[in-house]
């Protein structure tokens, strides 16, 4: 059976997932997890209510540590353990997994989602575990095959994120401290790429570190059967707030089409499948800075900023760029590919047709081959 689990920042989020099937819930103090939102005493008294109810609180320390914070981590983690109020603990710093393993005789959750992709590092931890590993937590970034084939071997429970926000950055520093209208214990913010076109990436700094997320969030809820089958054993909800878990774990007890579509489309953030199609993780990497383009750059006319599929290319010119529609020009990619063409049609921002730009950004007909980061240079560079 696929076992779905929801994250409750407040006694009220609980109540709102109470009755709909989730026998499990993740208690994230703010001093213990990377997003807790409770103090020491308020997780204390979540786990117990949602213990009275029959339900299993897991207690989540998830942040990575160097040895003074540990040190006083430990002391704050201590008076939770001696209530006997959590069923699990769940860690990823290895420190804070040997001292579990020789301090509690908890069950422990080992969440692997970064840095453990391979089938011997994750059987090592499973083995590490022994009769203490109540789960390992997979990474979002494995494929389907691959998944399926950890699950059969693998000899521990296995957990997923199905339903929440996408990571794709972490930083022990609180990069936005400097900010003055940001407080550096709960700041937000959004990021751009300077390599593409991307922007609206959340940005998340506290007193653990700095996180960038993909600005849209995980949704797995559609292949849920699929991944039971495969022995995925727990699916993790954590939805932008608790009316979507509620709606998830109402969709996971009755699954149809439409009511997957109703919920992707009330969903305040675009969904997306991630890797679970298939592993794309190093596409991007031929695009960022690199020697080719550096070197390029300074006898560049200017470069694409925005993709159109079948309709435009986006070009940001530099100062003494110039274009001329009948002229020859060429675009160097950030994977090395030069693409010669003829400009039969140049635009201003403003979608009005001129014959020649000196300034600013223009609009040029489609080009197969080209998206953002690419350079614009003369044809006899």
């Amino acid at each position: 059976m696929l076992n779905p689990i929801v994250v409750a920042h407040s006694k009220n989020q609980f109540k709102e997932v109470l009755r709909d099937g989730a026998k499990e819930v993740i208690v994230a103090p703010r001093e213990l997890s990377r997003f807790g939102r409770l103090s020491l005493t308020q997780s204390m008294e979540l786990a117990k209510e949602i213990k009275a109810h029959g339900m299993r609180p897991l207690l989540q320390w998830d942040i990575l540590m160097t040895e003074t914070v540990f040190r006083q981590k430990v002391l704050q983690l201590r008076p939770l353990l001696e209530e006997k109020c959590f069923s699990a603990l769940r860690v990823q710093d290895p420190g804070a997994l040997g001292w579990a393993l020789e301090e509690t005789d908890l069950p422990l959750h080992w969440i692997a989602e970064t840095g453990n992709h391979n089938l011997k590092g994750l059987d090592a931890w499973a083995r590490l575990l022994g009769k203490r590993g109540g789960r390992l937590v997979l990474s979002f970034q494995l494929p389907r095959e691959r998944l399926e084939t950890y699950a059969k071997k693998l000899p521990i429970p296995l957990e997923l994120l199905g339903l929440g926000p996408i990571l794709l950055f972490y930083s022990p520093r609180s990069l936005l401290k400097n900010f003055d209208s940001i407080r550096a214990s709960e700041g937000m913010v959004t990021a751009s790429s300077e390599e593409s076109a991307h922007k609206g990436f959340p940005v998340i700094s506290n007193d653990h570190g700095s996180f960038l997320f993909h600005q849209k969030h995980l949704g797995l809820l559609e292949h849920a059967r699929q991944l039971q089958k495969m022995g995925i054993t727990h699916l993790r909800l954590e939805g932008p707030d608790p009316s979507f878990d509620t709606k998830a774990l109402r969709w996971l007890k009755h699954p149809d089409p439409k009511g997957w579509e109703e919920l992707r489309a009330s969903y305040p953030k675009g969904l997306i499948c991630g890797f679970y199609r298939r592993n794309k993780s190093d596409v991007l990497f031929p695009k960022l800075k690199n020697e080719r383009l550096e070197r390029a750059r300074e006898r560049a006319l200017g470069e694409v900023i925005g993709v159109e599929k079948g309709a435009f290319l986006g070009i940001r010119l530099r100062p003494g760029g110039h274009l001329e529609v009948g002229g020859h020009y060429l675009i160097q990619t950030p994977e090395g590919k030069s693409i010669p063409f003829t400009l039969h049609t140049l635009k201003c921002a403003d979608l009005s047709e001129v014959i020649s730009l000196s300034e600013g950004t223009g609009l040029i007909g489609p080009i197969k081959g080209v998206g953002p980061g690419g350079l614009l240079l003369g044809a006899t560079v």
